[in-house]
This record gives structure tokens, sequence and C-alpha cells, in this order.
């Protein structure tokens, strides 16, 4: 009996052991989230200058300006990271993370009766449902919060969840470095302070020790360089956060079908649970209903709420059915794993096509360090890449930084205006260059050429993701002398522009429109739109 005991103790180790280093392999891709890069840069600086700024020290247009820097402490955990194993270091500590937490997450189940088997089972769904399919989990800093979240909503799956003591006492300490953490800490209060008067409501005895204890959690998250000010990080993202802010618009069904797919299942057998008159709580309907509809409003959110409804469908179906027996789990989970196995491609470094790696490369031989124009995605990876130097024209912190909240508008403004706005809005920051990435939808002619006009503007650097400009000035002369490319428009149509311009050329504008094709295509060998001009002018 023992024997046979250890051999399945043995097996289902090693399941558990294939699923996690599945997931950590599964996650290792090249750096594609765009706040990582500010994250890391703030990071720096705390390191280098052993302070906490409160103001903004990182942009040209909000110095000065309130910074409520909720991220502080994990940003030096991140950048130390960085300066031991660099950015493979970073990528690799965030999906071992990634598993870490999915894992536990997965395996939380106070009442014990659940099968190891159906654990896994539930581990896989929570990794699958918890990314955007084809991109993998993101370098996000709400990691932090689904953990936290995931061990909070562990406590409270407890039967007597308000007498488990152990928990009672660290959840105070807890919330003190999640508010140093990230500011996610405060969804926590409000799922705390929703079971909090349940179970006053439940047991007017422990009432009074309930509101203690929260006003103790509560207490505890003041412990943070900017105190009750953290809390306001919160109200503001609901009330300034635009829709073009990813993390801030509607989750989109595309890419997260499982998601949806789980959220109409959890209210299925919510409302099942109803028909047999089983009520699963106030807190619990209260909490479901709040992530919900966050999940739904807001793409940030829906991680959260797999993190709370699978381990609860979980241990419902199991209690309810024997759908979730071990022999009928186990080939499924093992099927998904093979299935999704096909799509692991394990590569560090950096995502070259969401990133302009080689345009900071080139800005920096050039010692092109003036000021420049850039959209605010891109802001981050400016910052950290060229090290402060120079300063970003905005970046991923909106709307922390209370500066950017009245730049955002006017840098809207400009970008969608006509170009005489645009560039009186450079005029007025004194930006003589921009780093652009191409339009995000068709234009017959070639946009670029209206709002950076020749006789003003020169094109000195193209690639698949940017172009860089600089106006016709001293400083540039020898960067223009050097690298302009004086003929062709490479954010043109390539049809439209091959039927108007290219159809109606002179032999001599053929050959120097020609030659400066195949100048870009030596130089970024790997550029699809090099080979595709190329193809065009050659058809």
């Amino acid at each position: 009996m023992t024997e046979s005991r250890n051999s399945v103790l043995g097996f289902a180790f090693l399941c558990s052991a294939t699923v996690y280093i599945w997931m950590v392999f599964f996650n290792i891709r090249p750096i594609q989230d765009p706040d990582i890069w500010w994250h890391l840069a703030s990071g720096r600086y705390i390191v280098r200058h052993l302070t906490v700024p409160k103001t903004d020290l990182l942009s040209l247009t909000a110095q000065g300006s309130a910074w409520v820097n909720t991220y502080w402490l994990q940003e030096i955990f991140i950048y130390l990271f960085s300066c031991f194993g660099g950015l493979p270091g970073v990528t690799l500590i965030n999906s071992l993370a990634i598993a870490t937490i999915v894992f536990l997450i997965g395996c939380s189940n106070p009442a014990g009766n659940i099968p190891w088997a159906t654990r896994l089972w539930g581990i896989v769904w929570i990794f699958l449902a918890g990314q955007p399919r084809g991109y993998g989990w993101e370098e996000k800093a709400s990691l932090v919060t689904f953990g936290f979240l995931g061990l909070l909503f562990h406590t409270f799956r407890f039967r007597d969840w308000t007498l488990q003591k152990r928990w009672m006492a660290l959840w105070p300490c807890l919330f003190m470095l999640w508010a140093n953490l990230h500011r996610g800490f405060i969804l926590g209060i409000i799922v705390l302070c929703a079971y909090t008067i349940e179970g006053w409501i439940s047991s007017p005895q422990e009432g009074r020790r309930l509101i203690l204890w929260w006003l103790a959690c509560v207490t505890a998250t003041f412990a943070n360089p900017w105190g009750y000010h953290v809390y306001s990080t919160g109200w503001q993202d609901f009330r300034l956060s635009p829709v073009n802010v990813t993390g801030w618009a509607h989750t989109p069904f595309l890419h997260l079908e499982l998601f949806w797919l789980t959220l109409v299942f959890f209210w299925s057998v919510v409302a099942w649970q109803f028909r047999k008159r089983v009520s699963p709580g106030l807190g619990f309907l209260f909490t479901s209903f709040l992530l919900s509809v966050l999940s739904i409003r807001y793409a940030s959110f829906y991680r959260y709420f797999v993190a709370w409804a699978i381990p609860w469908l979980l241990a419902t179906i199991h209690t309810r059915t024997r759908l979730l027996e071990r022999n009928r789990m186990l080939p499924w989970t093992i099927a998904i794993l093979l299935a999704a196995s096909l799509h692991i491609k394990p590569a560090f470094g950096i995502n070259e096509r969401v990133f302009p790696v080689n345009a900071v490369e080139f800005l920096k031989a050039n010692e092109l360090r003036r000021p420049f124009f850039h959209e605010y995605e891109l802001g981050g990876y400016y910052l950290w890449a060229l090290d402060g130097q120079p300063l970003v024209l905005m970046d991923g912190r909106y709307p922390a930084v209370e500066g950017y909240q009245q730049l955002w508008p006017q840098m809207q403004q400009a970008i969608q205006g006509m170009p005489a706005e645009f560039r009186h809005f450079l005029d007025r920051l004194v930006i003589h260059s921009a780093v652009v990435k191409y339009p995000s939808t068709a234009f017959l002619p070639a946009p670029f050429s209206v709002y950076f006009p020749r006789r003003d503007w020169a094109l000195i650097y193209w690639d698949d993701v940017v172009l860089i400009f600089v106006q016709r000035l001293p400083p540039f002369k020898a960067a223009i002398q050097a690298h302009e490319f004086r003929t062709v428009q490479p954010d043109a149509d390539p049809v439209f522009w091959k039927n108007t311009v290219w159809d109606h050329a002179s032999g001599g504008l053929k050959n120097r429109i020609r030659d400066e094709f195949l100048r870009n295509a030596q130089l970024h060998p790997e550029s699809s739109k090099a080979r595709l001009w190329l193809d065009i002018i050659s058809s």
C-alpha cells in the first residue's frame, strides 16, 4: 500500500513539475510590453540616487509636477534583476513569477478534496484564460496584484475564514507591502470590505473584531512615501485614463475568447447554484459582480476575474458532480498541453517589431541627443534605452504624473489636427526632430510629406518600425549630409505611389529612388518594407 501511494505521489509530482516547466517555457518570449521600460528607468533612478522622487524628473514636459509612483518598490527589484541578468534576466524572472503565481492559485483549495489531476487542469485553465491568445503574458506590473488577490481569495475560501488567526494577523503586513508595489491594493481593500460586512452581518458578535481588522489593513496601506495620496491614483485612473491607453480600453473578444467563455460559464454555474437554493454569500456575490464588471469594462482586470472564478468553479463542479475525476481530466490536460506546445518558441531579447531598437542605436551613433517628438506608447522605451538623454516628451506614467494630464489632450489635438497645429505644438516645445511610427491606417499620398515638408525637414532614417525626421538646422547638418533620403516616401501607399510617382518619373529620378531603396535595404537587410519597395519598383 505504501509503495502504491508513493508511486501515485511521484507521478503527481512529475506531472505537476511538467506543467510548471511548460508554463515557464511557454512565456519566455521577447519583451513586448511598453510599460516595462519606464519601470526599469524609474528603478534605475531610485537605485542611482537612493531616493524615491516625489516630482517628475524624467520628462521634458512635466518636470517638477507631482508624481505619485505606486510601483517604486517593484521597480527597484526589476532594475536589480536587469543589472545582474540583463534583459534576459527580466524575462526569465517574469516567466518564473507568472508560472509560480498561476500554479499556487490553481492549487488553492482549503477544503483539500480536489484531486491533483483536477488541480492541474485548473492551473492550465487559469494560465491560458489569463493571457491573450497568440501574445502570452506580458511583463505587466499588475502581476503583483494578480498574486496578492489570489492569496486574498484563498483566505476567503476557508469555511470559517474569520477564525483563521494566522491569516488575520498577516494581512495588515501584506497590505502594507502591496501598497508599495502596485496600486491594485485598492481593489483588495474593496473586496476585503465586502467580506468584512458579510462577516459582521452573519456574526454580529464578531463584527467589532472584523471592523478593527479591516481598519488595521487600511491603515497599513498608508505606510508609503505618499501616504493617503496613493488612493487618489485609483480615482485618477478611472477619471482620466483614455480608451487608447490599452489597459483601460474595453476588453476585446478577439484573443481573449477563453476568458469570455469562463465568464459565461461562471455565471451559469452561479445561476444553477441559486436554482438549487444554495446561496454563495454576500461577499462572494459582490466580489463576483465587481470583478465581472471591471473585467468587461477594462482590459487590465480580466486576469483578476480568472483568478477568482476558476478555483471556485473547480471546487463547485467537483463537489456537485463527478465530471472532474482524475481519470477523465488527465488525458484532457495532456492533450491541451500538447496542442499549446506547438506555439512554444522560447526567445529572449526585445520584440523589434514593436520597439525601435535599431532606430535608437542610430540616434546614439549619430549623437542625436536633442528632444524629439514621439508617440506616447514608446516614450518609456526611449527613456530607458537612451538613459534619459534626451528627456522624453511623454511616457506611460500617465495619469500618475500630474503634468501629463494637461499635456495629453494637447498632444492628441496636435496629432489629430491640421499640419499647422502639429508644427505649432512642436515649436511651442522647441522640438526640431521626430521619431514617428507609420500611420495606422492606409493613406494614398504620403502623410508625412505634409507634416514634415522636405523644404524644412529631412528624412534621415527609416525601417519597419519608425521614421526619423530632423529640421534643416545647423545641429543636424552632418546627419543630413550623411543619411538623408531625398526622394523616397516610405509611409506612402505603395500601389498609389507607383501609379502617381514612379510611373511618371524621369529616368534620372528613378535611378535616385532605386539607389535610396537599395541603400536602405543594405542598411536593414531584414527589413520587409525595404524588400517590398524594391519589389514595387522592380515590377
